[in-house]
C-alpha cells in the first residue's frame, strides 16, 4: 500500500537519525533530508505543502512522490537486519491510578522487568498518600521512534469490581 504524501513525511520525518545515518551522504535524498531537519528543527512548523517541495527541487509531483517512497523503502531495507536499527536510549514510564482516581506519573530511571499485562506493580510511595501502593497492570506499550525505545506502563489499584461498578451507574 501506497502511502499519502502527508504520511508519508510525518513517517519519515519521525526517523530523522536513523535516516541521517544511513542515508546522510546520499546526494540522492540530501535535499529531502534538509527538508526533515527543518522541520524537525521546530516543532511548531507546519508541514511543507508538497507544491512548495515540487518548487524547492525543481521536480513533478510524481517525482517527489516516487522519491519519498524510495527513501521509505531503502529505509526499510535497511534495518531489516537484525542489530540494524540502533536504540540511544530506552525510557520508561509508569501510569498509576489510584482507587480514589488520583492520578500518578512517573518517569523511572531504570527498569529490570518488564511487567506484563495481569502483573501486580508495587509503589509502596505513593501508599504514604492514598491507601494503596499495589497496581494491577492494566497495559504496556512500546514505541520506537527515532532512536527512543519508550516503554508505557499503565496500572490500577482499582479492583475488577470497582471498575465495573463505574460503567453500570
Amino acid at each position: 500500500m501506497d502511502l499519502r504524501y502527508n504520511e508519508l513525511f510525518l513517517v519519515l520525518s519521525s526517523e530523522l537519525k536513523t535516516l541521517q545515518y544511513y542515508f546522510g551522504k546520499n546526494p540522492k535524498y540530501s535535499q529531502l533530508l534538509e527538508v526533515f531537519v527543518e522541520y524537525r528543527e521546530d516543532e511548531y512548523n507546519d508541514m511543507p505543502k508538497q507544491s512548495e517541495l515540487i518548487n524547492r527541487f525543481g521536480i513533478s509531483r510524481t517525482q517527489l512522490m516516487e522519491l519519498m517512497h524510495d527513501l521509505c523503502q531503502d529505509f526499510k531495507h535497511s534495518i531489516f537486519q537484525a542489530h540494524r536499527y540502533k536504540i540511544e536510549r530506552t525510557e520508561y514510564y509508569v501510569s498509576a491510578e489510584t482507587r480514589d482516581d488520583h492520578h500518578w506519573q512517573v518517569g523511572l530511571d531504570y527498569l529490570e522487568h518488564i511487567p506484563k499485562k495481569g502483573d501486580v506493580f508495587s509503589i509502596p510511595f505513593i501508599k504514604t498518600e492514598y491507601d494503596s501502593g499495589y497496581f494491577k497492570v492494566k497495559e504496556v506499550h512500546h514505541s520506537v521512534v527515532n532512536c527512543v525505545h519508550t516503554i508505557s506502563i499503565f496500572v490500577s489499584s482499582k479492583s475488577d469490581d470497582d471498575e465495573s461498578s463505574r460503567f453500570n451507574r
